[in-house]
């Protein structure tokens, strides 16, 4: 959790942590008013690697958004930041190299959901 100096470097430090439910959609003026916001696009991919419990895995599911840096993707496995993924169009044989940096919470809407760079 980073914590960043108030309005113009006047008052105590806030936090600057979102939860997922608290994160805005990627169609809210939010997002509009970037240049790089997350696109909603669903396409089916294979996703492999190890989860947390060390056991190799290839799951085929989909992206929920995507943008120039990242991507965010619904899993069934356990996985943790830090962790190398790797992910393939479905129907593509290219595959590129992911890092989680981001996974929802059990129990909240993000879960079953991570993002990775």
């Amino acid at each position: 959790m980073a914590l960043r100096q108030g309005r113009r470097g006047s008052g105590p430090p806030t936090e600057d942590h979102r939860t997922w439910e608290e994160f805005p959609d990627a169609n809210s003026a939010h997002f509009r008013s970037r240049r790089l916001a997350p696109v909603p696009q669903r396409a089916r991919i294979v996703l492999s690697g190890m989860d947390v419990d060390r056991v190799n895995f290839a799951e085929e599911t989909e992206t929920i958004c995507v943008s120039k840096y990242g991507l965010s993707v619904r899993t069934s496995y356990n996985l943790a930041l830090g962790q190398e993924l790797s992910i393939r169009a479905k129907d593509k044989s290219r595959v590129a190299q992911f890092q989680v940096v981001w996974v929802g919470k059990p129990n909240t809407p993000g879960d079953g959901r991570v993002g990775m760079e």
